[in-house]
């Protein structure tokens, strides 16, 4: 397995939460947001990882993904009631998968484990901001066996 099918397995399951489909779950392509039709996306991309040494052929990659949950401005409650709304809803999609739906058995564990403060995105020129978004925090552990070499 790679980072990249980790993810994709992590996009998959962030489509299923409610409010959310592939038309609004994307890889990476932040683009959506000037010219999407939804008020809502989830985009999500690499986070940071580490490798951890278990045994002699046996690594431990932990990755972090992280799920960045956006909501289009519109007034000062609402927005911002609307956003935590859809936070707990992709949280609730993606706790109950432990291993995120992988057949390889290559993922020994992954899980919500936090997430940042709500930003506000401004636009130019505006009395106030475009988009908020919180950023969730998907870490999960991906076996990695090593043939050595010498």
């Amino acid at each position: 397995m790679s980072y990249s099918t980790g993810e994709a397995l992590i996009v998959t399951k962030t489509a299923t939460a409610t409010g959310f489909t592939s038309s609004n779950v994307t890889r990476g392509k932040w683009g959506i947001l000037n010219g999407g039709a939804s008020d809502h996306y989830a985009i999500v991309k690499p986070g940071a990882f580490a490798i951890n040494q278990e045994s002699i052929t046996n690594l431990a990659r932990m990755y972090r993904t992280v799920v960045q949950v956006w909501q289009r401005y519109k007034d000062d409650g609402t927005s911002l009631t609307t956003l935590e709304g859809h936070v707990e809803n992709v949280i609730a999609a993606l706790q109950p998968w432990r291993k995120l739906g992988d057949t390889g058995g290559t993922i020994r564990d992954a899980y919500v484990s936090g997430g940042g403060e709500v930003t506000e995105e401004w636009r130019t020129n505006a009395d106030g901001p475009s988009w908020l978004k919180q950023e969730l925090f998907v870490d999960w552990i991906e076996e990695n066996y090593v043939t050595y070499q010498e």
